[in-house]
């Protein structure tokens, strides 16, 4: 890839296929490479659409840690995690729609299983090292069924997780990410036509791709290294008292 080329990913986490929760992510992705393109870059989108996939939840039976390899359920996660880590992409837009308030099924268990990514946090001779989403801008994006219908708190989760493997959040503005609902008044349904959860959509891919060209030209002018508790715990060399972590 070259170097001013931008590639921001998409996960859209509707069972549904074409419905609103792709088309808002297309959105922001459509933002996202405008944006960079408007500002000297190349852009390249990538939408990973789990609608017709199989992908089951964590069960906790630790076999990736035991046999050092990623996880062992033989589903569709690992095809779709793939667009996510080889390579990492410069920008994530994450679309969940609300079940019950809060991240669908398809959505939790494409995060959960993402434990396998982090194993060699705890087990140096894991042979995969731990994705570098340092450099990633990630954004979030929820639809729900009205327009107060649970949005926040399913953002707050998809936030919970880009903390989580170290994602660079945005928010939106003013709000925490992008927010649309899908019902219209005349039962239409298809949050594309809310206009309003459209242009946050819109402003939250922009926001993603400024972002991820500020880390790039960062990364390029600092060259700073990956930082994970292999090289940050009771290290004398960071000036940490023995006993103590150095955050």
């Amino acid at each position: 890839m070259s170097d001013r080329t931008l590639r921001f990913v998409g996960v859209a986490t509707s069972p549904r296929p074409g419905g609103s929760t792709e088309r808002l992510a297309t959105t922001a992705l459509d933002a996202a490479a405008s944006f960079a393109r408007h500002h000297g870059y190349n852009a390249e989108t990538d939408l990973v659409s789990l609608a017709g996939k199989r992908i089951s939840p964590c069960t906790a039976c630790m076999a990736c840690s035991r046999n050092n390899t990623y996880c062992v359920i033989q589903d569709d996660w690992r095809e779709a995690i793939e667009r996510l880590i080889d390579p990492v992409p410069d920008g994530l837009v994450f679309a969940v729609p609300v079940y019950f308030g809060n991240h669908n099924a398809l959505a939790r268990a494409f995060i959960e299983r993402c434990h396998c990514l982090v194993v060699r946090w705890w087990s140096p001779e894991f042979p995969y090292e731990v994705p570098d989403f340092s450099r990633t801008a990630a954004g979030a994006l929820a639809i729900g069924g009205d327009r107060n219908g649970g949005q926040e708190p399913t953002i707050l989760t998809t936030l919970q997780w880009f903390f989580h493997m170290g994602f660079v959040a945005v928010g939106g503005h003013p709000n925490i990410g992008a927010a649309s609902w899908s019902q219209q008044p005349d039962n239409h349904v298809n949050g594309i036509e809310d206009v309003l959860g459209r242009e946050s959509a819109s402003l939250l891919g922009a926001r993603v791709s400024k972002l991820a060209i500020l880390l790039r030209e960062g990364a390029r002018a600092a060259k700073l290294p990956q930082l994970d508790k292999r090289n940050m715990e009771y290290s004398f060399s960071w000036g940490v008292s023995p006993g103590e972590r150095y955050w």
